[in-house]
């Protein structure tokens, strides 16, 4: 028997306003429908979940070993985290970015740590095989494990600055200077283009101040608290975020050098 209750609403009609119209949100968008309509803990939910985690695991950008890296129990540390979403997707999940897939993917990745569950993998696994004194790195002159993590803690244990160089430095620093970009970027809006962009007479509700409250913020406020905070309709609010604030994101996002997949 399906269980529609106002939480599971509230979730369904924010994941409908960051489609970006492809046939891949859209599929998604009802397999997590159909999901969460179901009964909590019931043989229905479970049922519909088969379907929705084949797509999960399709997700690009999900952590994973850097190319060139394996480990044993990556499958199960991938299994467990995606029971979690099972858990706690309909209840905790809350969009971050301006597309139901980079929201899912960055949720499970951060918020249900399956980066760091990664990272904690070869951590272990760089401890055990690695002697201290290997060389590492060698088409580039070559340097010590000692050398990279030389930055340890006064017990001893690697610290994670460590590890991140051993196993995603590169795409570490890209991915962390781009946020850092994006988020100044947004904060400061040198142009105005985000605080002028607002409805007629609403300047308080302008783009910057919708960016702050559902991107920077940390969980991000609801919908229907922005609304009530501004004295203005849920669907006023959401309908210039979609025609307006989010062109207005692709294309910034777009122009400080960030490519979509």
């Amino acid at each position: 028997m399906e269980n529609q209750d106002e939480s599971t609403c509230l979730l369904l009609q924010e994941l409908r306003q960051i489609l970006d119209g492809s046939q891949q949100e859209v599929q998604l968008y009802e397999l997590i429908s159909k999901f969460c309509q179901q009964t909590a803990g019931s043989f229905q939910r479970r049922k519909a979940f088969i379907p929705l985690l084949k797509q999960l695991q399709q997700l690009r950008g999900l952590a994973k070993p850097r190319c060139g890296f394996k480990h044993e129990k990556y499958p199960d540390v991938l299994h467990d985290t995606l029971i979690q979403v099972r858990d706690r997707l309909c209840t905790e999940f809350q969009p971050m970015l301006p597309t139901l897939r980079g929201s899912l993917t960055v949720w499970i990745n951060e918020k249900l740590r399956l980066k760091y569950k990664v990272i904690e993998l070869f951590s272990d696994q760089i401890r055990r095989e690695i002697s201290i004194d290997n060389l590492i790195n060698t088409e580039q002159g070559g340097e010590t494990f000692a050398e990279i993590v030389s930055d340890r803690t006064i017990d001893g244990t690697i610290r994670l600055s460590g590890i991140f160089r051993v196993i995603d430095e590169e795409n570490r620093q890209q991915s962390q200077e781009f946020d850092r970009k994006l988020r100044d970027y947004f904060e400061q809006d040198p142009q105005g283009r985000l605080q002028n962009c607002h409805p007629k007479c609403r300047n308080n509700c302008n783009c910057q101040e919708l960016i702050k409250r559902r991107f920077l913020k940390d969980p991000p406020d609801k919908w229907h608290e922005i609304a009530k905070d501004f004295n203005i309709s849920h669907g006023t609010v959401t309908s210039h975020w979609q025609r307006k604030c989010e062109p207005l994101i692709r294309e910034m996002t777009q122009n400080l050098g960030y490519a979509r997949e």
